[in-house]
């Protein structure tokens, strides 16, 4: 895998998508920390508030929760996990939470991968997956739309970064019917 002088990747073929592990924490903290300041308005976490948090704060994290990451050259470089609902009504009900690629990873189908493997885990443990992704955000939005997700709403200013809002799309997809994409 080679970057160009930019820093853009010429391939994606070396990517490897796995289940993180808590030995990927300190990586995973990482990476989570550069999303906060990459994409402040794409997250509910701030930067300071998750900076405080110690290595030990994100191994707990992948235990109580799943996570998918892309390594290039055992460097981790794209995140997204999901967590089960806590209530007994809701336990059938997956959140998609923490998507994040390195700005010169994107366009290259890493997350449709990414996603296409989390939800092949996740449906061995719930029905349905819901996400909340900006309206501003299009290459997020249309990589959910191909994954077969579907709008149930809007959310405004679901977020607010400083003194900005963000309003948010609410989406859904019944993993029980769920299409798989060949990449």
């Amino acid at each position: 895998m080679e970057a160009t002088k930019g820093g853009a990747v010429t391939e994606h073929t070396d990517i490897e998508i796995r289940l993180l592990k808590v030995d990927d924490a300190l990586q995973f903290r990482h990476l989570r920390l550069q999303a906060l300041q990459d994409a402040p308005m794409a997250f509910i976490e701030s930067y300071d508030e998750m900076a405080k948090l110690e290595a030990d704060d994100y191994m707990k994290r992948l235990e109580m929760s799943t996570h998918i990451g892309a390594f290039a050259g055992g460097d981790l470089v794209g995140t997204m996990g999901y967590f089960v609902r806590p209530f007994e009504k809701q336990k059938h009900q997956g959140v998609l939470v923490g998507v994040y690629i390195k700005p010169e990873y994107r366009g290259k189908g890493i997350s449709s991968r990414m996603l296409d493997a989390l939800l092949a885990q996740a449906e061995e443990e719930v029905e349905t997956m819901v996400l909340q992704v900006s309206v501003e955000n299009f290459s997020a939005r249309h990589c959910y739309l191909k994954a077969g997700f579907q709008t149930y709403g809007v959310e405004p200013k679901a977020l607010k970064v400083g003194e900005r809002y963000v309003d948010e799309e609410m989406m859904w997809l019944d993993l029980r019917q769920r299409q798989v994409d060949t990449y």
